[in-house]
């Protein structure tokens, strides 16, 4: 069996609700490349790195960051009055 770091120790690890855990899952999703890629793509990149742990909360977790990384990287809608809601995931106009 080859020696190295866990994916399931890893993916507890990112998931865990203390403040440098959430810091540190921050970060690291902010550096994969997930601009330019379809939301479920951007997903699929981000958990074949880790294995996701059973709590639903925890995975909450993942599913959120790379939502909210996947908004930030779209571009602009300049003229349209559309904006993102982050937080719910859904369109809003105004």
């Amino acid at each position: 069996m080859p020696q190295g770091l866990s994916k399931r120790k890893i993916g507890e690890y990112l998931a865990s609700p203390g403040a440098l855990n959430q810091a540190v899952l921050g970060a690291w999703v902010a550096r994969l490349s997930l601009a330019g890629l379809a939301l479920d793509e951007g997903i699929r990149a981000m958990i074949v790195r880790v294995r996701l742990p059973g709590e639903a909360q925890q995975i909450d977790r993942y599913a959120l960051l790379c939502i909210l990384f996947f908004v930030l990287s779209l571009p602009p809608r300049s003229g349209s009055g559309e904006q993102y809601s982050v937080a719910r995931g859904q369109q809003l106009h105004t």
